[in-house]
């Protein structure tokens, strides 16, 4: 007997990549120069890029590396990385 699956199918809601920016940030710096820049070291090692116009963030740590969440294409974590890369050079 066939019946309809009763789940639908996977919808992305949510997609994570890590990047290496290979370089050291200075987080303080940053975020005194952009205000889409959060930091606050006693609550969490990373600076925190957000941006008005997206539920994009990125994660920022001192050693170079970044991470990046909430974009549901790549083409978006890309745009993201490279708004970044614009941003703090």
């Amino acid at each position: 007997l066939w019946t309809e699956p009763r789940t639908r199918a996977p919808e992305v809601q949510n997609m994570v990549a890590s990047v290496d920016f290979r370089r050291r940030f200075d987080l303080e710096e940053i975020a005194r120069n952009f205000r889409h820049a959060e930091y606050e070291p006693e609550v969490f090692p990373g600076l925190v890029f957000r941006w008005e116009d997206t539920n994009i963030a990125v994660l920022l740590f001192a050693e170079g590396e970044g991470v990046c969440v909430g974009a549901k294409k790549k083409e978006e974590i890309e745009e993201a990385i490279d708004r970044i890369e614009e941003t703090i050079d």
